[in-house]
């Protein structure tokens, strides 16, 4: 398990844990909202899966990769488990330069990332994938 500290909404300090691991023949990236410090996973995600991409994960297609959350049950949340697809990913086109700047900002690494994921949509994660994705850490 991996701790996270960002800088999220308003450049609150803010952090996470994540674990990386395998589901079926793709990367999973699982992001573990333990407490809750300053932002929520879920409004930083893409942030988040772009910082991932970037340093542990360097030359991984997002296309490769599935992403997660999963929320504390004693945080009380509506749902607990959520798999995250991205609508848009790509190759950064270092001419415009804006994501990385971006990204820079939020995780000053500088380490940008190859890579951008946009546009999220949450969806339920079956049974069966929960048994999977509690095992990584």
């Amino acid at each position: 398990m991996n701790t996270l500290k960002f800088s999220g909404f308003s450049n609150i300090p803010s952090e996470c844990e994540y674990g990386i691991g395998e589901i079926g023949d793709k990367i999973a990236i699982v992001f573990y909202q333990r407490e809750l410090i300053g932002t929520s996973i879920t409004n930083m995600i893409e942030h988040l899966t772009i910082h991932v991409l970037a340093t542990e994960l360097q030359g991984k297609s997002p296309e490769n990769i599935r992403v997660f959350e999963h929320y504390n049950p004693e945080l009380n949340p509506i749902i607990e488990w959520q798999e995250v697809q991205f609508s848009r990913s790509g190759v950064v086109d270092e001419r415009k330069s804006i994501i990385t700047k971006l990204i820079e900002l939020v995780f000053p690494s500088g380490n940008p990332s190859k890579y951008y994921v946009d546009s999220p949509v949450w969806s339920r994660v079956s049974d069966e994938d929960i048994q999977v994705l509690s095992k990584i850490d």
